[in-house]
């Protein structure tokens, strides 16, 4: 039992107090920043429009309360999936604190693999799927105001808000680590003992 604590508490103090620098990790921890304030805002909007929607119903006329139930229906949808379905920068920016006991050159490595992870998932966000499951998502309700009330005017004004809604969030979302290469490396300083002196040797990992 002594050994094991003994063991434990060597790894921990080889493990920093403060994180190393790294220009990745500083890439991922401010797009996970931004990508967190996306989120929280569209939820904000989503939820607050639903909120809006249904406190309208007993006041406005009976005429207005279909188009009022499909607008609160397709909001709380687009803010629940806002909410349950963040970006996985977010995550990987939390791995972060994992590399902290690792090597320069491991770490950097590992960082790289995040990055690339959170890179790939941002530019998979804005393909076509996403377009057409928006689209989708605005055409449902048109359709049940269209061929269920037999209201075409607010159909067509549901449809046309519900997607123009959603494609203003799907492209305000963070896009930078897909649309940029990662920074620059972190470089090592390493001694090397030879016959005459001694050598420095200057490594960087990308």
């Amino acid at each position: 039992m002594a050994s094991l604590l003994s063991a434990s508490a060597s790894v921990h103090a080889q493990c920093p107090l403060v994180a190393p620098e790294d220009p990745v990790a500083v890439e991922l921890t401010h797009e996970a920043h931004k990508a967190r304030t996306w989120r929280y805002v569209w939820t904000g909007l989503n939820e607050g429009s639903m909120v809006i929607s249904i406190a309208a119903i007993p006041v406005l006329s009976e005429a207005e309360r279909p188009d009022l139930i499909m607008g609160a229906a397709t909001a709380g949808l687009s803010g629940a999936v806002s909410w349950f379905w963040p970006l996985d920068v977010e995550s990987d920016a939390e791995g972060v604190e994992s590399t902290w006991c690792l090597g320069p050159h491991e770490r950097h490595i590992e960082l790289l693999r995040l990055r690339q992870h959170s890179a790939d998932d941002e530019a998979s966000r804005v393909r076509w799927p996403w377009h057409v499951g928006n689209l989708v998502t605005a055409l449902i309700p048109g359709a049940i105001l269209w061929f269920g009330f037999h209201d075409r005017l607010d159909s067509v004004i549901s449809t046309a808000t519900s997607f123009a809604s959603g494609e203003l969030e799907l492209i305000t979302q963070p896009t930078y680590l897909a649309n940029h290469h990662p920074a620059e490396g972190v470089g090592a300083v390493r001694p090397t003992l030879i016959q005459h002196g001694a050598l420095l040797t200057y490594r960087t990992s990308w």
